[in-house]
């Protein structure tokens, strides 16, 4: 009665058959969803074949996709669908895991009623209903305190003490390879399986998630054989030879001497063991698997005894479940007996469905009830945790109000009720590694929970027309209703995704019944080690939605059309230097959207502004195109139109702009030029100018030129304010790419030093810079002032041959070697750059 979600159905037969074989013995009781077994034919051999279905009642496939179905003499053939729809009909076709199928259809179903019908039959031959029946009040073990008007009690004060038995059983034909020690470390010892699952044992799992309030540990007895082999009792129907199984291996428990007196007991309220005591839990496993296959023979299942009367030290039994341990060496997993010892000890029931196809996902892999990963079981629901006194509550109505928090992964809920039978129940979810929390490492998602109870409700079937636990799934897309998945990341509310749950929003809050719920939460924050949600002022008041300031401060919950102060820093961590705002849902102010403290007004949404950062240049110098920190429609590129060695920016369009980030060092009268990348297409215009203020500092019409190639173009002269700004290049025009933005100081504002104190003639200018060629392979270049520069290397075919300097370099002359593997013979360009000046160097080679 747990789940596995692996589909083996996907991957090939060959495939599949080996992990038949390989995880014998993790098998789990159900439901399955395609996992393959190897069934039993008469002569003995085993087929491989696909299950879906519970312990209740299954359909089974071949290998091959084809419906499988026992003859009357117990043979494995390929199958049809009686003329009514409610039976399997054997085509008399032997399967054989390799045979080829009659039949023209795969994955051929009985009628859904038939399914259900013989769903029941099994159920009631294995007592289930029996099982799960509440324990009276009276009870001692009762784990369900008496509610008053719908309130939850609070947790015990004391911790509750229960002894189980688990009963190891051997076939004369089959023995198991796992110890008696072995399967005591998985039932009790603290830290797991040989203390080497992070998952625990079975006695660490229900210490966890019953915050210490239940230590449950099991009496594990010496293997006993019965008296039968394995085939004798894996056969027949609804499990008719399993009572012959238990009365065996009981009374060879019994003549063995096993002392299980100290087994936790209560008195049986109903049956042939009325009044007597009865074992709360019996774990019976045996070696081997099951090969009967269809909800046969010794399938894993859990059931209560009828018609055994057999005692031991005075102690009878009832509630069992039954599993195998494989052929492995080691125990297996412990989500089964987590999930069936949910049945016995907390009398919790199935949260999935039962019919064929399922109705329904329950609630998908969000609780143990319903699903588990087998090695690390999920945490039970909030609703039965509350059931059996295990958590604090705190109470929600319609007059509670404020902002609260939780720890994720807590003990303790919050509870809506509509009345005793109707409520919302409240939790922090976080998925964690686990080594960190591994009851919680195997959940689809992080956020907060919001569960849906109608205590009249069932999960297994849809008479009932609800269920009696239902996930609010965030996203609004009920994908476990309509069997989609068995949860995801979007069914949890959090910030960004989904933060609100009222009747106003979607999903809304609704009851069974159609009426609207009163239940209102807002401000979800995100998911984290602990969440905080606000509870009322969404639906009594305007709505809140968030807004996220990334990279900046001043975000948070806000009504529509509130105007929000933002703020960013000016340089952040990595040392890029601010730039501007950006947003997609929010508009910007053109003159907020350069500030560092702006303002923006919300919308009815949740929305995101953005604080972008970009590198710093400074002027006067050199601004590399390529590097901007923001653009529309300008994109980096290299080597474009058959240019070497030049990364550059790439204007392919009018009315595109890109944006940088500059740090104005001198005020005064400057001097712009550009290298650009042009071509026959080039001809258009592009402007720059100052994006804070809109001021265009210089226009330039492109050349066209009728080869490609890099040309430095001469620009205007413009007046510019000492301070940080942001740089726009904006194209009006054309098809070229711009390598370079230089600026240079002519004269600097009065009251500054004055970077030069007269104009210079463009020769004067020219000679200021140099370069030449020196023997041995040594270049020579000149700089005027400190700055940037660029010496690059290129062959008589334009392509890169080696980067002689790319950095900052002082005032004077600075000779460099040209490395020996670029003075292969031939021709090459030495190619300069530096501020507005630039010059090719021919150097040729000849050995």
């Amino acid at each position: 009665m747990d789940r596995r979600k692996a589909n083996l159905g996907r991957i090939s037969a060959a495939l599949a058959y080996f992990f038949a074989s390989a995880l014998a013995a993790a098998l789990i009781a159900a439901p399955h969803n395609g996992e393959v077994f190897e069934l039993r034919q008469p002569d003995g051999s085993l087929v491989p074949a696909r299950v879906f279905g519970d312990e209740f009642y299954q359909d089974v496939e071949g290998i091959d996709g084809f419906t499988l179905v026992r003859d009357a003499d117990g043979w494995i053939c390929y199958a049809e669908v009686s003329a009514d729809g409610s039976e399997y009909v054997s085509t008399g076709v032997r399967y054989t895991g390799t045979s080829r199928a009659p039949a023209s259809r795969k994955g051929v179903r009985i009628s859904g009623g038939s399914a259900l019908r013989k769903h029941g039959k099994n159920r009631e031959a294995l007592g289930y209903e029996e099982l799960i029946a509440p324990r009276p009040p009276s009870s001692p073990l009762s784990f369900m305190p008496k509610k008053l008007d719908g309130e939850s009690p609070a947790p015990a004060a004391a911790v509750r003490k229960v002894v189980g038995i688990t009963l190891l059983i051997e076939f004369p034909d089959q023995k198991s390879n796992i110890s008696q020690a072995a399967m005591d470390d998985f039932c009790n010892r603290a830290g797991g399986v040989n203390g080497t699952a992070a998952s625990g044992s079975v006695h660490d799992y229900f210490y966890d998630v019953s915050n210490g309030l239940l230590e449950y540990t099991n009496l594990v007895t010496p293997f006993v054989t019965v008296d039968s082999n394995k085939a004798y009792y894996d056969r027949g129907t609804n499990y008719q030879y399993v009572p012959q199984l238990l009365t065996s291996a009981l009374n060879k428990l019994k003549a063995s001497g096993f002392d299980i007196s100290t087994a936790t007991t209560e008195a049986a309220a109903s049956g042939a063991n009325r009044g007597r005591q009865v074992a709360v839990a019996l774990n019976i496993f045996y070696a081997g698997s099951p090969t009967a296959g269809w909800a046969n023979g010794i399938w894993p299942h859990s059931g209560t005894m009828t018609g055994q009367s057999a005692s031991i030290n005075g102690i009878y039994f009832a509630s069992y479940q039954l599993s195998n341990l494989g052929t492995g060496n080691n125990p297996p997993n412990i989500g089964t007996f987590v999930h069936e010892n949910g049945h016995m000890l907390m009398k919790w029931p199935d949260l999935y469905s039962y019919e064929s196809p399922a109705h329904s996902n329950g609630v998908g892999d969000w609780c143990v009830m319903n699903s588990n990963s087998g090695s690390n079981p999920q945490q039970p629901n909030p609703y039965l945790r509350d059931l059996a006194g295990w958590i604090d509550i705190t109470p929600i109505t319609d007059a509670t109000s404020g902002v609260f928090e939780m720890a994720s992964n807590s003990y303790m809920a919050f509870k809506y009720a509509q009345n005793s039978k109707e409520s919302y129940y409240i939790e922090a979810r976080r998925r964690t590694a686990a080594a960190v929390n591994s009851r919680n490492a195997a959940i689809p998602g992080s956020g907060l929970a919001i569960w849906h109870i109608h205590a009249d409700g069932k999960n297994t079937t849809p008479e009932k027309g609800f269920p009696l636990i239902a996930l609010v799934q965030a996203d609004g897309l009920y994908e476990l209703e309509n069997k989609v998945n068995g949860g995801n990341a979007g069914d949890l509310f959090r910030a960004r995704h989904n933060a609100s749950f009222n009747k106003a929003t979607a999903p809304a809050a609704v009851y069974h019944d159609g009426v609207l719920s009163n239940i209102d939460i807002s401000e979800v924050s995100d998911s984290g080690a602990a969440m905080s949600f606000r509870v009322g002022g969404g639906i009594g008041g305007p709505l809140t939605y968030y807004l996220t300031v990334a990279n900046g401060a001043g975000g948070g919950y806000y009504e529509a059309g509130t105007d929000v102060e933002i703020a960013a820093a000016a340089d952040n961590s990595a040392g890029r230097a601010f730039l501007r705002w950006t947003s997609a849902d929010i508009e910007i102010k053109p003159d907020d959207a350069y500030a560092l403290k702006a303002s923006v007004t919300t919308i009815g949404a949740e929305a995101t502004v953005t604080a972008n950062y970009a590198r710093l240049f400074a002027l006067p110098g050199t601004v590399e195109a390529d590097t901007f920190g923001y653009a529309e429609g300008i994109s980096g590129a290299y080597n474009l139109n058959g240019a070497t060695g030049y990364r550059v920016a790439s204007v392919v369009d009018t009315s595109k702009f890109a944006e940088y980030a500059v740090n104005i060092e001198s005020g005064g009268r400057y001097k712009f030029s550009y290298r650009l990348l042009t071509s026959s297409s080039s001809a258009g215009k592009f402007y720059i100018r100052d994006a804070v203020n809109g001021a265009i500092w210089d226009s330039v019409t492109v050349p066209t030129s009728a080869k490609a190639s890099l040309k430095t173009i001469e620009g205007s002269e413009a007046n510019l304010k000492k301070g940080r700004t942001a740089l726009r290049f904006e194209a009006a025009g054309g098809n070229y790419g711009i390598d370079w933005i230089a600026a240079e100081l002519l004269e600097a504002d009065s009251g500054e030093p004055p970077a030069q104190t007269t104009p210079r003639s463009a020769a004067a200018k020219q000679a200021s810079y140099g370069i030449k060629a020196l023997s041995s392979g040594i270049v020579s270049f000149s700089m005027p002032a400190a700055g940037h520069v660029s010496v690059k290397m290129y062959d008589a075919r334009g392509r890169a041959a080696a980067t002689l300097c790319d950095g900052v370099r002082g005032q004077g002359v600075h000779n460099i070697s040209i490395p020996a593997a670029a003075r292969a013979k031939g021709l090459y360009i030495v190619r300069m750059r530096s501020g507005g000046y630039s010059k090719d160097l021919k150097v040729h080679y000849w050995k």
